[in-house]
């Protein structure tokens, strides 16, 4: 009779666990897009140039992007990761410094908005759907066309 009472509490411990790291898995997995696409990727290359990246994969790092800041190295770009393919608008608010932005789809360019500056006012919303958005300095892009494959590193 002991054994079967403690058998029983030792089950109903296993099924609270499963349960509370079920559950904390799935937030995570709302709450983290990028675990969706695997680990993060630390760069990527564009026409053999390679770029350090900066990922926002946060609704809150989505919205600031590179707002704010007064530059961006000349080897560094900024990754935006969204949770499923989608058309997304982008905007410059707080930028002081013009980009390029290119839209991407399972890591091929659908879109690119080159040189926008700073002093945009509008929204940047392409008839495209997109599950990756890279910023770049303006001018980088200039020669990167619709279709291309980005490579990532991780």
């Amino acid at each position: 009779m002991i054994l079967f009472s403690e058998r029983k509490a030792f089950l109903g411990k296993l099924a609270v666990g499963l349960t509370v790291a079920f559950i904390f898995s799935s937030i995570l997995w709302k709450l983290v897009p990028s675990f969706k696409y695997g680990a993060i990727p630390a760069s990527l290359e564009l026409r053999g140039d390679r770029f350090t990246l900066e990922v926002a994969v946060t609704e809150k790092e989505r919205e600031k992007g590179l707002g704010g800041r007064e530059s961006l190295c000349t080897s560094c770009a900024m990754l935006f990761v969204f949770e499923k393919p989608g058309r997304y608008a982008f905007w410059m608010k707080d930028m002081r410094f013009p980009i390029d932005i290119v839209w991407l789809l399972k890591d091929r360019v659908v879109f690119v908005a080159g040189e926008v500056s700073p002093d945009f006012s509008g929204l940047l919303d392409p008839v495209v759907a997109a599950d990756q958005v890279v910023e770049l300095n303006a001018g980088v892009a200039k020669n990167i066309n619709v279709g291309e494959k980005i490579r990532f590193f991780k």
